[in-house]
């Protein structure tokens, strides 16, 4: 057996020293790279020993291959994933164009509804406006018609609707004295129109009335008694 001077005089000596001395098991890699040799050697002869270090380089080649083959096809898939994100990115940043645009689009609509129903609320105010300045400052189209028409009678209708022409007419003086004189004389005007044209009809009825009466009937009715009422204001008709 060797001695210790041996061993430090000769380097090869020591080497195989160690690995005789080497427990294998306990060694794992050890172990596992004899183990991949003992794959690679067909036989353990002179001949495979010689052609150790080729076989080893030409299986570690052949790794590398294997290696490159994988890598080539993770590269292609990694590609092909670039590939497919870079698209869905393209068709978020459409969809979000597309978005944008609705966007634009439902505030111009926004916009113009509001515009609208603003609009909408000024019409309806000025409707309101208008219709109450008709109630107030001009007679109706339903009282006209029974003031004037010579196929309506008279009636309690008649002095109902003589007495809202009454009113219409105040409330145009009223505007005058206001201040509202061009607009107010034009009401009023038209207003004084319609109501002579009812007492004209009024004094027709009534002078016919009249003229029915006979001492035999001499009784006045109470239509007779309103009209010659209403008559007393416009004393020019008895002229």
């Amino acid at each position: 057996m060797a001695t210790g001077t041996q061993l430090e005089k000769n380097p090869l000596l020591n080497k195989i020293h160690k690995i005789l001395n080497t427990d294998i098991e306990e060694n794992t890699e050890l172990f596992d790279g004899l183990k991949a040799i003992s794959n690679i050697l067909p036989a353990n002869n002179i001949r495979t020993r010689r052609n150790l270090r080729v076989d080893l380089e030409k299986h570690q080649l052949e790794l590398y291959e294997d290696f490159l083959k994988a890598f080539t096809l993770v590269k292609e898939r990694v590609e092909e994933l670039d590939s497919d994100i870079k698209q869905m990115l393209k068709s978020c940043q459409d969809v979000n164009q597309q978005l944008v645009g609705v966007k634009s689009r439902t505030d111009d609509l926004i916009n113009e509804a509001a515009d609208l129903q603003a609009q909408s609320v000024k019409g309806e105010l000025k409707l309101s406006v208008l219709e109450c300045l008709h109630d107030t400052f001009q007679i109706s189209t339903e009282d006209a018609e029974l003031l004037c028409s010579a196929n309506q009678p008279i009636d309690a209708n008649f002095f109902r609707s003589l007495e809202r022409a009454h009113q219409v007419e105040k409330n145009c003086k009223d505007m005058i004295r206001s201040g509202e004189q061009n607009l107010g004389f034009n009401m009023l005007d038209s207003t004084r129109s319609t109501m002579e044209s009812a007492y004209q009809r009024l004094y027709q009825w009534t002078q016919n009335e009249c003229r029915m009466r006979t001492q035999d009937t001499p009784e006045i009715g109470a239509t007779l008694r309103k009209a010659m009422s209403e008559l007393q204001d416009r004393p020019v008709l008895f002229k």
